[in-house]
């Protein structure tokens, strides 16, 4: 076999005639690229990946097909699948094994970790963060530059199940929710706001409000929360400290969350 090679799409990938690869695109060994896939300019997709899965509707006869479009300098890495009617904005990273569902729409600059599901209709903002093993309920929402942490969870269905009473959770802007919490239908978190970890959160989060607890339940500010290590003045917001991996500009200064 040919080694994988930069921009060059490997001799075992299968490319739709009518899939549109810009210019230096990378398709990895065994990857299928199916009909009304639009791939931006310098994006790589690694081996073992499905761009534009079948939606239902094939199965059933109809030879419909939806768009789906990956942003300019993308990276999908091994064993992903992104169904049509997926949309993304340039420089989006995926771990492997990701799974963007129909309806899917996501910024610019977004990061995917492993084996996240994203179900169908979940919209991410611009600079979202997401860790390994993040499961969205469909219609879930996520702002710009929020940080979703390792095994979080949504729900979407007051009383399961349903398909008449559909209400996703939002999480706002800066907003921080950490390891294993879940998120239930149709709250919110609010801006810069902190769910800690394990934590049920069952009604709506406060801007720079602390919640932890099953059911979660608020404990403070963010602003009043301290560094163990002693290596910060202020942990919250997060901005005033982080800016590893943000495109230059992308972040406002961080006096702006003073």
């Amino acid at each position: 076999m040919e080694p994988f090679q930069r921009g060059v799409v490997h001799p075992s990938a299968v490319v739709s005639p009518s899939a549109r690869l810009g210019v230096g695109v990378t398709v990895g060994p065994f990857t299928v690229i199916n009909a009304g896939v639009e791939i931006g300019d310098g994006s790589t997709v690694g081996s073992h990946c499905v761009i534009g899965e079948s939606l239902r509707h094939f199965y059933e006869g109809d030879d419909r097909v939806e768009a789906t479009i990956i942003g300019a300098g993308s990276l999908v890495r091994s064993h992903s699948v992104i169904y049509q009617d997926v949309v993304t904005g340039p420089g989006v990273r995926t771990g492997n094994g990701v799974l963007l569902r129909e309806g899917v729409r996501i910024g610019e600059d977004v990061q995917i970790g492993a084996n996240c599901e994203l179900h169908n209709d979940v919209s991410l903002g611009d600079h979202v963060r997401l860790q390994s093993n993040v499961g969205f309920a469909p219609g879930t929402l996520v702002e710009d530059f929020a940080w979703i942490l390792a095994r979080v969870f949504t729900a979407n269905d007051p009383h399961p199940p349903s398909d008449t009473c559909w209400n996703a959770p939002r999480v706002c802007r800066y907003a921080v929710v950490a390891s294993q919490a879940i998120l239930m239908p149709g709250v919110v978190v609010g801006e810069h706001a902190l769910v800690g970890a394990a934590s049920l959160v069952n009604r709506d989060v406060p801007p720079e409000t602390v919640v932890i607890g099953t059911p979660a339940k608020a404990v403070g500010s963010v602003r009043d929360l301290e560094c163990r290590e002693g290596n910060l003045d202020a942990v919250y917001p997060w901005p005033l400290h982080y800016r590893r991996g943000y495109p230059e500009g992308a972040l406002p200064d961080a006096d702006q969350f003073r």
